[in-house]
């Protein structure tokens, strides 16, 4: 653990020091579970970005799976129009108790694994931005169970951080493992002001989550993808969630 894809891995005393780009901070669960957040930093043009989100897909597509299949069922009209499911439109029916959700399923967790190995995620990146990824990682287990990237780009604004990639594997969504990961923020770039993301409209769960935080919906998003934001100002919850994690010694 600690080891970085693109550096070499270090204390982070040492990071501190040395100004390299990864680094560990102990946690516990709802559970009383020991967690590790396992962070790295990642220049926005490099092939480093490619490599670290493949390497991760193996937690967002099982995460994106259920709340893609999710989406379909509750929204079933707007799938022939969605960028990701498109492809899928021919399997849903105005009955949908005779829809194969398994098979829905299934080609959902293909057409995602595709997405995750295939796109060049440095070729859509700006040479300035900068990408921070937290995993939380089991200590007992060694698995890994979720993982955040937080993307800090010159277009954002002082400050200001976007959430891009967000998930937790489903049979670790009841561990409060999300709050980790958004808090950890904190503890990296405590200057942060305003953190913002784009999220299904039918994540019920995620919505509550991030509205009990201190996440509320802001205009400008897609019917499907509302818009949410946290500001500093306005709530401190994350922050204290942040308090709580033991930088690695």
């Amino acid at each position: 653990m600690g080891t970085s894809f693109c550096t070499s891995a270090n204390s982070f005393k040492e990071i501190i020091i040395m100004n390299t780009k990864n680094g560990i901070f102990f946690a516990q669960d709802v559970l009383k579970n020991p967690i590790i957040l396992e962070w790295e930093e990642i220049g926005g043009h490099t092939e480093c970005l490619s490599e670290k989100i493949k390497s991760v897909s193996g937690i967002l597509v099982p995460a994106y799976t259920k709340t893609e299949v999710d989406f379909a069922q509750k929204k079933p009209e707007l799938v022939a129009s969605d960028f990701m499911l498109t492809s899928l439109a021919s399997m849903i029916t105005q009955d949908l108790s005779v829809v194969d959700w398994k098979q829905f399923e299934s080609k959902t967790k293909d057409i995602l694994e595709k997405f995750f190995a295939t796109m060049d995620w440095a070729k859509h990146s700006n040479v300035q931005d900068t990408n921070i990824f937290v995993t939380a990682i089991d200590q007992k287990t060694g698995d890994r169970l979720g993982v955040i990237q937080f993307l800090i780009s010159p277009d954002f604004g002082p400050n200001n951080i976007k959430t891009a990639l967000y998930g937790v594997l489903p049979f670790a969504q009841n561990r409060k493992l999300e709050d980790l990961l958004m808090s950890s923020i904190f503890k990296l770039r405590p200057d942060v002001k305003r953190i913002f993301l784009h999220i299904r409209s039918t994540n019920e769960d995620a919505i509550l989550n991030y509205k009990d935080w201190g996440f509320t919906e802001i205009a400008g998003g897609l019917p499907q993808w509302p818009d949410f934001e946290y500001v500093v100002e306005h709530s401190n919850r994350l922050q204290k969630t942040a308090e709580g994690l033991v930088v690695q010694k």
